[in-house]
């Protein structure tokens, strides 16, 4: 769990705050989305936690790497997918960003790509500059996962994958949450999507930023999606109102 209390942000070339004593809590073993508006700080937020900004750019009343002490970070940005190493190949991408010896293909490693089982042996043998966006996307989360964090920060990680994958992905996202005790802090604007992933929808105010409402999503069964023709949201699903 990690706690954000009275957060005060604000870019150092707009005197109007940012955040303004903003204060979230995220628990173990869940998946929390943020949801809200175009420029509400949703970003903003994930990026001041894995110290994204230079000092001089933002100021803060909270050094962001002491609200995330002890903790192993993972962070997929918006695009993430322009951040692959496209002359290494799938695993020696996922090697270079995790430490582990170049081409080494750790059991590990080749254990996340068969998880996830979306690459073929040719793929992964040969470099990255062919892989379409979508893959590179997931190339890209399998990265993050391999380096083992405790909170993976997600910042709309989904964008490149098309639809069906996206739920695919979701499930096997919250079977890691699940299996290994992690959190997951996601973004997004696309409230089926939220609803399907998330255990709390988190709804954001702007100006300054504040938390307008909480949802809870209650999962009386294990939504698993297996195909094309299922429903992506089932009548277990319920929302409700707990601000």
């Amino acid at each position: 769990m990690f706690e954000i209390c009275d957060l005060t942000l604000q870019f150092s070339t707009n005197p109007n705050k940012l955040f303004d004593s903003f204060n979230l809590k995220v628990n173990r073993n869940k998946v929390i989305t943020l949801f809200g508006y175009n420029g509400c700080g949703k970003s903003t937020l994930l990026k001041y936690l894995v110290n994204y900004y230079k000092n001089d750019e933002l100021i803060s009343n909270v050094e962001s790497n002491k609200i995330l002490l002890g903790n192993v970070i993972g962070y997929i940005p918006q695009e993430s997918e322009s951040s692959i190493l496209e002359w290494l190949s799938p695993i020696d991408n996922v090697n270079f960003i995790t430490g582990k010896k170049l081409y080494g293909n750790s059991k590990f490693i080749r254990s996340l790509f068969n998880k996830f089982n979306y690459f073929t042996e040719e793929e992964l043998k040969n470099t990255s500059s062919n892989l379409s966006g979508g893959k590179k996307n997931i190339l890209t989360i399998i990265r993050e996962l391999g380096r083992k964090p405790k909170i993976l920060l997600i910042d709309e990680g989904f964008s490149s994958i098309d639809y069906y994958k996206r739920f695919e992905l979701m499930n096997l996202l919250r079977d890691w949450v699940t299996q290994k005790n992690r959190t997951i802090v996601n973004i997004s604007h696309h409230l089926d999507e939220s609803i399907f992933f998330s255990d709390e929808i988190v709804f954001l105010h702007s100006s300054p930023t504040s938390i307008k409402y909480i949802f809870n999503v209650i999962r009386e069964n294990q939504l698993k999606f297996t195909g094309i023709n299922d429903p992506l949201i089932g009548k277990n699903l319920v929302l409700i109102d707990i601000k």
